[in-house]
Order: C-alpha cells, then sequence, then structure tokens
C-alpha cells in the first residue's frame, strides 16, 4: 500500500492535532467519486495489531511520498520520531525536500552564520540538526491548540492544511482551494438533487396510495 504522507508526531504533545490534520488532508479538494483526496499514515489509525512495530513504520515509510513532521519539545525528544527521521532521510538523496516541517510548539531558529538551527531550537529533532543545508520553509501551527482551531471549517486551519496538501497534490495552494470549493459546490448540488429526488419519490407514494 502507497501513503501520499507520513506524520511522524508526539502522542504527547500533539495527539489531538495529528489526527484532524490528517482528516483535512484527506478530505480538502476530495473528488466525489473518491473516499479520499490523499492516503496519510498515521500510527494511531494505520497500524494494525504487529508483533513487530518498527518494521511496520519502515514499510509505511518506504511507500510513502511526503514526510509531515509535527515539530515539538515532545517530538525532538522522542526516540521514536528520530528514528523515523533517520530513515527518511536515509531512503533517498532528495528525502529532505519532500519533508514538511509544522511546529506545534517550542522554538524553531535558524541561525544564518553557521547554517543550522540554533542551539535554542527546542523544536528540532537531533536527527534533523544535518539536514538542511539552506533554511527550510515551516508551517506554524502554534495557534492551533483546541477543538475549535482544528475545524476544516475554519478559514485559517483550511488554509494550513492547504499549504500542506499542496506540494503533495503538486498544485499550487490558490488552484487546490479552487479545486476544493469545486468539489464542495458538486457534492451540495448532488446532495440537493437527491433529496430532490426521495421528495418526487414520497409524493409520488402517497399519491399511489391515496
Amino acid at each position: 500500500m502507497q501513503y501520499d504522507a507520513f506524520i511522524s508526531y508526539s502522542t504527547a504533545a500533539d495527539d489531538r492535532l495529528a489526527p484532524r490534520l490528517q482528516l483535512g488532508l484527506e478530505k480538502l479538494a476530495k473528488p466525489w467519486s473518491k473516499r479520499r483526496a490523499l492516503r496519510v499514515f498515521r500510527d494511531k489509525s494505520g497500524l494494525g495489531v504487529t508483533p513487530d512495530l518498527w518494521d511496520s513504520i519502515v514499510q509505511a515509510l518506504d511507500t510513502t511520498r511526503y514526510f509531515i513532521l509535527l515539530a515539538s519539545p515532545e517530538a525532538a525528544k522522542s526516540e521514536w520520531v528520530n528514528l523515523e527521521i533517520e530513515h527518511w532521510l536515509s531512503s533517498a538523496p532528495d528525502a529532505h525536500e519532500r519533508m514538511l516541517p509544522v511546529l506545534t510548539s517550542g522554538t524553531w531558529e535558524w541561525d544564518a552564520a553557521t547554517r543550522g538551527f540554533s542551539a535554542e531550537s527546542t523544536a528540532v529533532p537531533d536527527a534533523l540538526r544535518a539536514a538542511f543545508a539552506s533554511e527550510p520553509r515551516y508551517l506554524d501551527l502554534t495557534w492551533a491548540r483546541n477543538d475549535e482551531h482544528l475545524d476544516l471549517r475554519r478559514a485559517e486551519f483550511r488554509a494550513a492544511v492547504a499549504d500542506l496538501a499542496a506540494p503533495i497534490h503538486g498544485i499550487p495552494k490558490d488552484e487546490l482551494e479552487s479545486d476544493d470549493i469545486r468539489a464542495h459546490r458538486r457534492t451540495v448540488r448532488l446532495r440537493r438533487a437527491a433529496v430532490g429526488a426521495l421528495a418526487v419519490f414520497a409524493v409520488a407514494i402517497a399519491a399511489l396510495a391515496v
């Protein structure tokens, strides 16, 4: 099974954000004929009961196109997160270019003088500190802390999901959002047509009964 994205995170820090982000990526610009727009791996949703957890994670990483890191001090200290990053970076020469960092808490600072992360960057895992030759772009989601913030109908969260989804889809963000609007309108039209058809059917049944 191939995945479009793999979400690496600390459950202690982002157990609420990670599933909402996964859901957003799967739903944004979803064609009406498909179950999801993207196939996203997240440990609690993508893993079944297995005697060897690491082998299952490696298998998912090896069949994934993009790596999403939810960066936090807890993730930076996590053995699992560091192992996932190490394996991802060793998988292909361009692996670092297909890594999408998302800051959820802590600090993420680039030192232009040393061309690396500063020592004060509490959200940067050790496995990632030597991965970039220039400052990587990252998405700031430190504001998304409660259920109200993590609603795809909220403009800020929807825009953040689109920021992540655009490179995975391989299209500009504004084009992706336009596709999502069109898909939503098509779904609404189909839903209204279905309701209208049911109403006509009910009237016809009532007339026959009379």
